[in-house]
């Protein structure tokens, strides 16, 4: 399996009331060759309940999740940055 186009880096933090919009439109585009990485961040709403649905339900591979509580942002997205399989990365914050 080649490489997918772009990695899509997600940092969630208490992003419930938004996050599934946020991951309808990523998924509505009409490029599909992409991997979607979300990293919780210690989440006290349901926003890891969303992340977790979303990552069984999305037939792309590369979809993970990762639980980082209490790590600065810049940590989480370096770690991304470096797991990332896209040819070039987008960071999408909400």
């Amino acid at each position: 399996m080649s490489a997918p186009s772009v990695s899509i880096i997600v940092p969630v933090y208490n992003s419930g009331a938004f996050l599934m919009d946020c991951l309808e439109t990523i998924v509505g585009q009409t490029m599909s060759d992409f991997e979607v990485l979300l990293v919780d961040d210690g989440s006290t709403d349901d926003s890891l309940a969303i992340c977790r649905r979303f990552e069984r339900h999305d037939s792309r591979s590369g979809c993970s999740l990762k639980k980082m509580p209490g790590q600065p942002l810049r940590a989480i997205l370096r770690l991304l940055t470096r797991v990332a399989n896209g040819l070039c990365s987008s960071i999408l914050t909400i």
